[in-house]
Formats: C-alpha cells, structure tokens, sequence
C-alpha cells in the first residue's frame, strides 16, 4: 500500500508548453513509435495528458513520439494498426498492479541479458496514489513514469542515474520538479538514445516479455518522505 505522506508538493505547472509536437516534427529529429495497452481503463484525459507529458519530455531530449493507442488485439486480429514491436515501436502496457512486485513499484521493463528491451509495464493504481498523495495531476505523474519506462528500454542497462527522471526514487524534489515540468533526461541521455536507435541497437522483434527476465532496473519509484504519523 502506498503510505501516506506529511507534505503536500505544490501543482506549480507556470504554463507548462505543450505545442502540438505531431504536427511540427523538427528536420532531422529521431522518432519512434509506442503502443499503449490501457488495460487499468486509465481515463481518456488522463491518458491524453500522460502522451502530451511523455512527449515533451522526449522532445527536450531529441527524440518524437507517435503515439498509438492500441486494443489488445491477441484475439482481434487487424482491429487496429499497431505494428509489431521493433527497434523504433516500443510497447507500454497500463495495468492496475504488479503481480509479483511490491506495492511500492511503478513500472517494470523487460530487458534481455544485453539490456536490450521492447515491452514496459506502468502501475496505474500506484500512479493514482502518488498522484492524490502529492496532489499532482495524475496525467502529469503518469505521464513521466511512463517516460521513465521508455527510459529504460532505450538507454539499456545502468540506465539509472543520481538525478532528473531517471532516479530510481522520487523524494519530494523530484515531485516538485515534475509539478513544474522540470524532470528531465540530460543532454547525455538524450545523445546516447539517439545514437543507440541510429545504429540499431535496440532489440529485434524476438524479444518477448513472457521470455525476457524483468530488469531490477525497472524501477522502485516511490516518494522518499517523511511519513504522517
């Protein structure tokens, strides 16, 4: 169970510029696609919300985002036009709860032994928790869990780093970066996820969830605050 917490992070948005990133793909930019899998029945404008949120960020890093919102199609086949997964279509599956992980994780990703990946899984009843416990918009919060996810699949193994959205564990900084739009990949995880989709080096089509061990990089991200008693 999430625990509840003694502060509350301010929703300090200031604004927050999200232009229409689809509609005006800059010359030269990487791009990539991503099939989501609402599964948890995430609502429409939350979700909305989360691929705006998600998309901003991997905009200041670089890379554009087309996003398709996708059926589980495992028994409808051709009811829509998500692709199969590859080096540049990666897949985010939305489901209430983890099975076998602690309350307290938010994501999952599934990497192989090279710390190549296509699948991610994002929590959505531990998102909607942060999100009422730190009273933040939970297309926000769900918006950068589901950025760290992909974080993970295209930066690899050691993919974690001691600050912006690829810290393993969100304290209250980190929350208030996310409320004002200020967590971020660096300029160096930008490079290194443009450079590794130039050259390939993201996982084949025969990387498969059910086969791929789940990576203990795939995130414990939990708040870090003091408790209320």
């Amino acid at each position: 169970m999430f625990r509840k917490i003694r502060y509350c992070v301010p929703i300090l948005l200031l604004g927050l510029c999200l232009p229409c990133l689809a509609g005006n793909v800059e010359s030269g930019i990487t791009q990539i696609s991503v099939n989501v899998y609402n599964d948890s029945n995430v609502p429409p404008s939350a979700l909305h919300r989360a691929e705006q949120i998600a998309s901003r960020i991997f905009h200041t890093a670089g890379l554009q985002i087309e996003w398709r919102n996708c059926e589980d199609d495992s028994q409808k086949a051709g009811t829509n036009d998500c692709g199969s997964p590859r080096f540049n279509v990666l897949s985010i599956r939305l489901v209430a709860h983890s099975l076998t992980q602690a309350d307290s994780l938010f994501g999952a990703s599934f990497l192989d032994q090279d710390g190549k990946g296509l699948y991610g899984d994002v929590f959505y009843e531990n998102v909607r928790h942060l999100s009422d416990a730190a009273h933040v918009s939970v297309g926000d919060v769900l918006g950068h869990v589901i950025a760290h996810e992909l974080g993970h699949l295209l930066l690899g193994k050691n993919a974690h780093s001691p600050t912006g959205i690829m810290r393993p564990h969100w304290s209250k900084q980190e929350l208030v970066q996310l409320a004002m739009g200020r967590l971020l990949f660096s300029a160096e995880q930008g490079q290194l996820m443009t450079k590794r989709l130039g050259q390939g080096t993201t996982p084949s089509q025969s990387n498969d969830p059910n086969l791929a061990a789940m990576s203990r990089l795939a995130l414990g991200l939990h708040p870090k605050l003091p408790e209320q008693e």
